[in-house]
């Protein structure tokens, strides 16, 4: 497949090829992530697009292939593995357009169960089970906040290239997509 990084400051010089998309990459999580993975439909093993992702949100943008993907698994470290590929399940699956910036939503990944979010995080760490701690997983259409955090430089680049929710559902911020494509800040 061969994803590469680019970085929020590259995106108003980036280049694609016609085949190419940028794809947001974006982490809200309250427990460390060892790492996540999405893939092709085609592909048995996917690509790691996320590696000791911290608690908090994170933001990346990566350049790959344009087609359809679906998140595979998010590794929490240990035995704490989580298949998120599952036949029957569609949610997880997201089409990069080529030419575009394809933003399928935050995945937020959260500790549940008793413990406050820091405890269920050390517990984890510390090779606690899941079934103890608990967690849930979601896909959020956080459009808005994404624009939000981006530099003029950036929101300039989405204009250029065009920023496409692709998640799960129907975009909640469609005015947000018509400013940013028109080079106005929302």
């Amino acid at each position: 497949m061969a994803a590469r990084a680019a970085q929020p400051a590259d995106l108003s010089h980036l280049q694609l090829k016609a085949d190419e998309g940028v794809l947001v990459v974006s982490v809200d999580t309250d427990l460390p992530l060892k790492s996540m993975r999405f893939r092709r439909p085609d592909q048995a093993v996917g690509e790691q697009v996320a590696e000791q992702a911290p608690v908090g949100r994170s933001v990346r943008f990566l350049v790959l292939p344009a087609g359809q993907y679906r998140w595979a698994e998010v590794d929490l470290g240990g035995a704490h593995s989580i298949p998120l590929d599952r036949p029957a399940s569609s949610h997880y699956e997201f089409t990069v357009a080529a030419g575009k910036v394809n933003y399928p939503g935050d995945f937020v990944v959260r500790a549940e169960g008793g413990a406050g979010a820091d405890q269920a995080a050390a517990s984890v760490s510390n090779g606690a089970s899941l079934a103890d701690v608990g967690y849930s997983l979601s896909l959020v259409d956080r459009y808005a906040m994404l624009l939000d955090a981006l530099a003029p430089a950036q929101r300039d680049a989405l204009g250029r290239l065009g920023l496409v929710y692709v998640g799960p559902g129907g975009d909640d911020f469609p005015f947000y997509e018509h400013a940013v494509t028109r080079g106005h800040t929302p």
